[in-house]
């Protein structure tokens, strides 16, 4: 962003700790204001003029005009205002848009988001699928979004940073403050590598009414938001109720019937959400919504005759393990990922970005049925345009054999 002046930054800051005057009335000045310094300066009667702030609002605005200013810009963080031009637009579509900060790269709030949450207290099975899901989404040029809580968004944190992918956290806390305790070291991975995003005053303490707050923003920034395990209550089913009163996309990891932390996510199946049945079924839906890019296939829609008879392109050199080991299992059949996995001897986490990316580049396709293929494999099918995949190493941990 455009780097602030003094004036500006301390215009900002009085709007933040302005008590009372809230996202709501941040939204109504910054509708009549390009700044907050501009906000500030209309006086009490262009305050009472504007259509949608109350006494309440305009008293609040009064006092923080009047009193010292007591809290200090917190160093290697930008503050954005709605009315900025590069404030992200579907954030700024909400009802009661932020001002927020953020550390980190705030170009990933413009990229296509995809928010990623659930329980704290969740299965093994919940965190593996979260990471999964997140490792495909990133792969296929989707940004993750969560909220740095224990359980799912954690998962789904690390599911991004390891695939090199883009992932933004949204805190319960003030800038400065790391919560929880035990994600010091993710926090500042993802500060370094990712986004932190904040709409309290610096130093804030987390509080029970900050979350329901965060998970607005959460679905806010987002055309989609995947539930991966739920409660009957709590803040999981907080950001899908916001996500669809925003207007926004919710999927949902089904789970069994015997597992409390799966009733509330299930709920939200019966109530119409849509099913993810894997991290490419999920992908290949996005696709389907033109939230992702569909993979360019040069040929399919030419003369038909495809490639078939000349069998599967050649093994890109510039691939990973992962990947190389996919389409040595997928060279001459077309698979379920079950038998995938099987062949290629790779565990799921590691398989499924690896097939996301695969699949996005061009070098697998999807079949009916729930199988995949290479171009080539099958009549009918043509060429695909091979897009070079950026070079990760496949994690030990991630190898059978």
């Amino acid at each position: 962003m455009t780097r602030l002046d003094t004036a500006e930054r301390e215009a900002r800051l009085r709007l933040m700790r302005a008590d009372g005057l809230g996202p709501r009335g941040v939204k109504v000045l910054s509708g009549a204001a390009a700044s907050a310094g501009d906000a500030l300066s209309m006086g009490v009667d262009r305050w009472r003029a504007l259509e949608g702030l109350t006494e309440r609002h305009v008293a609040a605005l009064r006092d923080t005009m009047r009193a010292p200013l007591d809290v200090s810009w917190p160093d290697g963080w930008d503050m954005y205002w709605p009315a900025d031009e590069n404030y992200p637009k579907l954030l700024r579509a909400i009802d009661d848009p932020p001002m927020f900060w953020v550390m980190g790269d705030v170009a990933m709030l413009q990229q296509f988001c995809t928010a990623i949450v659930g329980t704290r207290k969740c299965s093994e099975y919940g965190r593996r699928t979260a990471y999964m899901l997140s490792g495909a989404l990133v792969a296929a040029g989707a940004c993750v979004v969560s909220g740095l809580a224990y359980g799912i968004d954690a998962a789904a944190h690390k599911g991004a940073l390891v695939e090199g992918g883009s992932t933004v956290a949204v805190m319960g806390c003030g800038p400065g403050r790391v919560y929880p305790g035990g994600h010091r070291s993710l926090q500042q991975r993802i500060a370094e590598e990712g986004a932190l995003v904040s709409e309290f005053l610096p130093g804030a303490k987390p509080a029970p009414w900050h979350f329901p707050r965060r998970n607005r923003i959460i679905s806010g920034l987002c055309k989609a938001t995947i539930v991966v395990e739920a409660y009957d209550s709590g803040g999981a089913l907080v950001t899908a109720a916001r996500a669809r009163e925003q207007n926004r996309d919710v999927y949902v990891v089904p789970g069994s019937m015997e597992m409390p932390m799966a009733r509330g996510s299930n709920r939200l199946l019966a109530d119409g959400a849509s099913i993810v049945v894997s991290p490419l079924d999920l992908v290949v839906k996005l696709r389907h919504s033109k939230y992702l890019p569909e993979v360019v296939a040069p040929g399919s829609a030419g003369d038909g005759n495809g490639d078939a008879a000349n069998g599967p392109q050649p093994i890109p050199p510039d691939l990973t393990d992962t990947e190389q080991r996919i389409l040595k299992a997928l060279s001459t059949a077309k698979l379920t990922p079950e038998v995938i996995m099987d062949r290629a001897r790779i565990l799921p986490p590691a398989f499924w970005s690896g097939l996301a990316r695969l699949e996005a580049s061009g070098l697998v396709r999807i079949l009916p049925g729930g199988r995949y293929g290479r171009p080539g494999t099958g009549p009918g099918t043509g060429r695909h345009r091979h897009i070079k995949i950026a070079s990760r190493s496949t994690p030990p941990g991630d190898r059978l054999a």
